[in-house]
Parts: structure tokens; C-alpha cells; sequence
């Protein structure tokens, strides 16, 4: 039997942890309330809270500059050998792979573009539709359609001023198809898009900025918010509340002050592949919601958290960024049955912490692991499901413990969750073999 020499925590205060234990934490009950910015909230009760007072990261962009300036003085072009060329191929495949390895991490990263090519808009009035009876181009529809999945009718290309009413598009109490699209909402304390009791509707490629709420969907079930940019909001970027089957994805959200996503009581829905920037309270909010995935999300420098659930349960947190947030990464509570793995925790206050919270698995198991920690100071000399085995894997031989005693068991040394060889592992086989090619060209010639 193998004796590993890193089985025992190295965190302090920590009794040693066993790869075959979970880890399981024990709480008062009550719920939390956000004041200030310290970073434990598990003790103070409360539901949500208030709101952190708003704050923006400011970040410098250098620039740099190098001048390459060859140094070739020959005068004569050097004889290029077929052992010449043999190395410079070698050298190359050393090249490439080394930049590949060294870049993979920041493929994966999402960016904000802050803008998108958009159809000029036409000025229009505030779109209301309060029956099926009222889909039509009188009041805002510039498709007729006849409300069915494969032919819905379609709002589109217009440029909304809420200030007069405090609302841009308002639709409730239908049950047809219906598409908004390339709509531009805005004014200060106005409520951008909304659906009330009107399933079957789908928001995309809508621009709304400076109001209290851009999307809303109550009541509302089957619903896609889709590749819109919604910024400065002050409540909630989209908020989808009472339904089911909501699909939240691909759309860039900044700078809004509550909460970019809100789900409420909301049943079988995905938040993907959003870019959250900048929002004060909580980048993502699951509250009182079941069976919801948040998956390859960004969400990222906020005075407050990355995620946040609360009654969230059977729940995946998969694939997603959580970065630079001044408070939590991803905060947990009152929640069972929630699977968080494949994620990036880089640079915030407190990475994660989980209180009053039941079967909740931060990894995957072996081999398919855990999550990145940039904070995670263990090392990785052994491999295998205890980790007790000779040879690196790419996951570290300790367990990451999370504030409140969440473990993952299996935390990943790489931030693209790959392995990556040291750097003296990859050169020496690489040495090895231009050496032979070498002394092989070196024999040839005295052989001549």
C-alpha cells in the first residue's frame, strides 16, 4: 500500500478529510441579509436583503510594443542539412504545442462587446396587447404570422421612448407565438419588455439601457430571452418569475444594479452562456426554484456575488466563470440536491461558501473532477480516485474546502480543467530525440 504524503488537509483548523467522506456542515436555520461587504453571511438572518451600494471596478489597459530586429550578418546563406531541417520541425512542434497549452485557458473566456450591428429602428409608441384579438399591425406587429410555432407573430425594428408611460412593450393574457426582436427600449425607471400571462414568447436581439427593469416574464411559461444586451438597469436586467421551461442564453448584461438574472419560483429552466458584468447585488439569482441549470455563464466583476441560490434545488452549476467578484463567487443556501463542477473560481473575496444546504456535490468524481480554484494551494504528485497513486493527473491530491465545508474532492490544477505537463517533463523526451537526431547527422558525416 502507497502512503500518499499529502492524504492530511493543509488547510488550518481542518481535521484531515478522507477521499471516501463527504463533507456535511451543520446550521441554524435562517436566511441571510447582505450588508456591507464582509464576507460571512451564513449567521445573519433575512431573506435576500438589501442592496450593496453601487460600485464599478476600474481597470487600466497598457499596451505594450517590442521591436524584433534581425541579426542575420551572413553574408553567405548556411547550408541547410536534412538533419538542419529535422530540428527545426522538432523545434516547431515544441512551439506550437507549448502555445497551445499556455493559451488553451484563455480560449474559453467570454467577452463583452458592448454593441451590436443592428436594423435602423423606427421611432413607435408604447406596444400594448392584451388579448390574442390584439396581435395586429395596429398595434405594433410587423408581421402578421398567425401565431403558431412555425409562423409566430413577429414585433420587430422599433425604437421605444418609455417615459411618457413608464412601459416600452406590455403583453399579457394570450396564448399565441409570438417573437420581439430588435426592439431598443429606454427611459429612467421604465419596465422595458413585458409578459404577463403570455407563454410562448420569445425576446431576441433587443437592446434595452437605462430603465428599472428590461425583460420581465411572469406567469409565462415556454419563454427564450435571447442575444440581448440589456445595461444600467435598476432592479434587474431579466427577471422570469412563476413559470416553467424559461431559457435564458446568450445575452450580454452590464452594469445593471440588483441583479442581472432573477429566477423566482420558476421550475425547469437553463441560464447559458450569458456575459454578466458589473452588477452590484448578484450576477445570477436562483430563488425558490427547481430543477434550473446554469451553465458556461460569466459573471464577473461585481461588488457582490457570481451566483447566488436560495431554495434552489436540483440544481447544476456547470462550465461557468466567476471572477473578481468583491464578495462571493457563488453563495449557496437552503438548497439540496445541487451538482457544481467544471467551474472557474478566479480572484474573489470568498471563491464559495454553502450553509444550511443538503447533498451537495462540488465535483463529479473521478476522473472527470472538480472545479478550478486560483486560490488552491495543493500540489498534484499522485493520481487515482484516493489519489494515492504515482503520477500526476491534473487534479490536486487534496481537497479544496469551501467556506462553510463544502469539498471538492477533486479540484483542477488547470484552468481549462486539462493536463498540462511540467515544463521539464515535456522539454526532456523533446531534448532526447533532437539529440539522436543529431549525433545521427554527426555520424553520417564522418561515415563520408
Amino acid at each position: 500500500m502507497v502512503n500518499n504524503p499529502k492524504a492530511t488537509n493543509e488547510t488550518s483548523g481542518m481535521q484531515p478529510l478522507r477521499r471516501s467522506g463527504e463533507g456535511s456542515s451543520s446550521f441554524a436555520r435562517g436566511g441571510i441579509e447582505l450588508i456591507g461587504t464582509k464576507p460571512s453571511m451564513a449567521k445573519r438572518p433575512g431573506y435576500v436583503g438589501s442592496a450593496l451600494l453601487r460600485m464599478h471596478l476600474t481597470r487600466g489597459a497598457g499596451t505594450g510594443r517590442k521591436d524584433i530586429v534581425p541579426s542575420v550578418l551572413e553574408e553567405k546563406t548556411p547550408r541547410l542539412t536534412r538533419t538542419h531541417l529535422a530540428c527545426l520541425v522538432v523545434i516547431a512542434l515544441i512551439g506550437s504545442f507549448l502555445s497551445a497549452a499556455l493559451l488553451a485557458p484563455l480560449a474559453t473566456d467570454m467577452e463583452w462587446d458592448g454593441s451590436k450591428a443592428r436594423t435602423t429602428y423606427t421611432s413607435h409608441g408604447m406596444i400594448m396587447i392584451m388579448s390574442d384579438a390584439e396581435f395586429t399591425l395596429a398595434n405594433g406587429v410587423t408581421s402578421g404570422g398567425s401565431g403558431t410555432p412555425s409562423n409566430p407573430y413577429v414585433i420587430e425594428n422599433w425604437e421605444i421612448d418609455a417615459s411618457a408611460i413608464g412601459f416600452g412593450i406590455l403583453i399579457m393574457d394570450t396564448t399565441k407565438y409570438y417573437v420581439i426582436r430588435n426592439v431598443h427600449v429606454f427611459a429612467p425607471g421604465s419596465f422595458g419588455i413585458n409578459m404577463l400571462n403570455a407563454p410562448h414568447g420569445t425576446v431576441e436581439d433587443c437592446l434595452l439601457d437605462d430603465g428599472a427593469v428590461g425583460i420581465i416574464a411572469s406567469d409565462s411559461d415556454y419563454m427564450n430571452i435571447t442575444g440581448n444586451i440589456v445595461t444600467n438597469q435598476d432592479w434587474f436586467a431579466v427577471e422570469v418569475a412563476n413559470g416553467k421551461w424559461a431559457n435564458i442564453s446568450g445575452n450580454q448584461f452590464a452594469d445593471n444594479n440588483f441583479s442581472a438574472v432573477a429566477l423566482l419560483n420558476v421550475e425547469n429552466s437553463t441560464v447559458s452562456s450569458n456575459t454578466i458584468l458589473r452588477t452590484n447585488m448578484s450576477g445570477i439569482m436562483v430563488l425558490e426554484s427547481n430543477y434550473t441549470r446554469v451553465i458556461g455563464n460569466n459573471a464577473s466583476d461585481s461588488p457582490g456575488m457570481g451566483l447566488y441560490l436560495e431554495m434552489a434545488n436540483d440544481t447544476l452549476v456547470r462550465d461557468n466563470n466567476f471572477t473578481m467578484n468583491q464578495m462571493y463567487g457563488l453563495y449557496l443556501n437552503f438548497s439540496t440536491d445541487v451538482s457544481i463542477y467544471h467551474n472557474r473560481f478566479i480572484g474573489n473575496l470568498v471563491q464559495a461558501e454553502v450553509g444550511n444546504s443538503t447533498n451537495v456535490a462540488w465535483d463529479s468524481g473521478y476522473p472527470d473532477g472538480g472545479n478550478y480554484w486560483s486560490n488552491y494551494s495543493g500540489s498534484d504528485a499522485f493520481m487515482g480516485p484516493d489519489q494515492d497513486m504515482n503520477g500526476a493527473d491534473g487534479i490536486g491530491d487534496i481537497p479544496f474546502i469551501t467556506n462553510g465545508s463544502g469539498v471538492d474532492r477533486y479540484p483542477w490544477m488547470a484552468e481549462d480543467m486539462s493536463y498540462i505537463p511540467e515544463f521539464a517533463t515535456l522539454l526532456m523526451p523533446v531534448l532526447a530525440v533532437m539529440l539522436a537526431i543529431a549525433a545521427s547527422g554527426s555520424a553520417r558525416r564522418r561515415l563520408r
